[in-house]
């Protein structure tokens, strides 16, 4: 599916199993509007071909600062559309989606780092990264982030995206981060609240309704994987 002005971009480090990231651009070639598919890695994926657009950059150690690195080559790139939907090569978009989708928050930023503390096993860097993030967006931008932690497509804007990484700020939440420095400016996403769908577990049933679904490594050899799959079965145009 075309007709849009704005890329797809994914910001990836390769792994043994490359399957979500296929599966992810199958089901962007069948139902999220798009010009072209960028994604922004160290290595090309083994099954793509020369259709899917690959911007070399070297791996940073630091899994923060290596996205940010990686998002900023990205906004570097002139053929890179000035509006851009970033991916996770775990997204999947099951229904047609259009240029007019939205940013989507679901509540305060506050709010998910409660929920963080109440959970056992939480990466305690990310959860320490969140709360620095939430406590200078209070201070810097005199109210509370809203929450734009949610894993679905998220539209930044490039030049808007250079701004907000030039901070340096050695945070998680970077939509959140995003979101806070850029309301109120028309060259923005609208923002909408909406709701997270990531399904964690080997048996976890995937909601097939749903707009866009995540899943974690687990899920996806399980029975959400399997189902996804099943829905795309087809190869890309990115595909040997």
């Amino acid at each position: 599916m075309k007709k849009s002005k704005c890329d797809v971009v994914y910001v990836y480090k390769q792994q043994k199993n490359e399957e979500e990231l296929r599966y992810s651009i199958r089901s962007v070639c069948k139902n999220f509007s798009h010009r072209n598919i960028y994604i922004i890695c160290d290595k090309r994926p083994r099954w793509a071909n020369e259709n899917l657009k690959c911007v070399l950059v070297e791996n940073k150690k630091d899994k923060y600062y290596d996205v940010n690195n990686k998002l900023i080559k990205a906004c570097n790139t002139e053929d890179i559309s000035d509006n851009f939907w970033l991916f996770n090569d775990d997204f999947f978009i099951l229904k047609e989606m259009y240029d007019n989708q939205k940013n989507y928050f679901e509540g305060l930023l506050e709010d998910k780092l409660e929920l963080l503390e109440q959970r056992k096993n939480v990466d305690s860097n990310y959860f320490e990264r969140l709360a620095f993030l939430e406590n200078y967006c209070f201070t810097t931008y005199k109210k509370p982030p809203l929450n734009f932690e949610l894993h679905r497509p998220f539209r930044y804007n490039k030049q808007l995206l250079k701004e907000v990484l030039s901070t340096d700020i050695k945070c998680a939440g970077r939509n959140s981060l995003y979101g806070a420095y850029t309301e109120g400016n028309p060259n923005t996403a609208k923002v909408s609240y909406g709701h997270d769908y990531k399904i964690y577990g080997l048996n976890d049933k995937i909601d097939i309704t749903k707009d866009v679904v995540s899943t974690s490594n687990l899920a996806f050899i399980g029975h959400a994987g399997r189902i996804i799959k099943q829905m795309f079965p087809e190869r890309s145009i990115y595909e040997n």
